[in-house]
């Protein structure tokens, strides 16, 4: 079976995703803060009980954290759906269906969650979990971030050297950006103020 199982440390709170018992993925919410390397070592982990999410083995892709929320939102592949996973209640409270899904993006402003499939990239609702709309692209959208500042939305080309604009309001494709390879994963980093 694919389970979550969640460790914790301090503040720092850490999602680990297994496939038949082997370590995949693991990820880390610090509070909105990245941990001080020079700080005093961490205690032990422990891993709290599993979070079964699927009976049946199937591929995760990307992830992506509500923090607002306090969901987990993985991206499963195989069974084309969005997998939503209460981190509070550790459990899973929707999967919704979108299509081959990839990449994953939150905006909190609008309530959407955005979903990259090898179609475009669909749109989830974030209060009803329920798939609202699609973005068309000429190609199989995969990693996403989400720009908050300019109510932006960029989608990388599954293995292509470009990025999509898209308007996180209008919902359409508004530029592309040629990039030197093929962006995996995407941060934005605030300007400094």
């Amino acid at each position: 079976p694919v389970r979550l199982i969640r460790l914790e440390a301090g503040k720092e709170r850490c999602v680990k995703v297994r496939f038949l018992l082997i370590p995949v993925l693991t990820i880390c919410v610090a509070a909105g803060t990245v941990p001080d390397a020079t700080a005093a070592p961490a205690r032990v982990l422990r891993a709290d009980p599993p979070i079964v999410v699927s009976a049946a083995p199937k591929r995760f892709d990307l992830m992506a954290v509500d923090a607002a929320r306090r969901r987990l939102l993985a991206a499963h592949s195989r069974a084309g759906t969005l997998t939503v996973v209460d981190l509070v209640r550790q459990k899973p409270v929707a999967e919704v269906p979108v299509g081959r899904s990839s990449g994953v993006a939150v905006d909190p402003k609008d309530g959407k969650y955005f979903v990259g499939t090898d179609k475009g990239v669909a749109i989830v609702d974030r209060n009803t979990l329920r798939k609202t709309g699609f973005i068309a692209t000429p190609g199989p959208a995969d990693a996403m971030v989400f720009d908050p500042n300019g109510d932006r939305l960029y989608v990388g080309h599954d293995d292509e050297k470009e990025l999509w604009v898209i308007d996180a309001r209008r919902d359409r494709i508004v530029g592309r950006i040629a990039v030197p390879g093929a962006p995996e994963l995407m941060a934005i980093v605030p300007k400094p103020h």
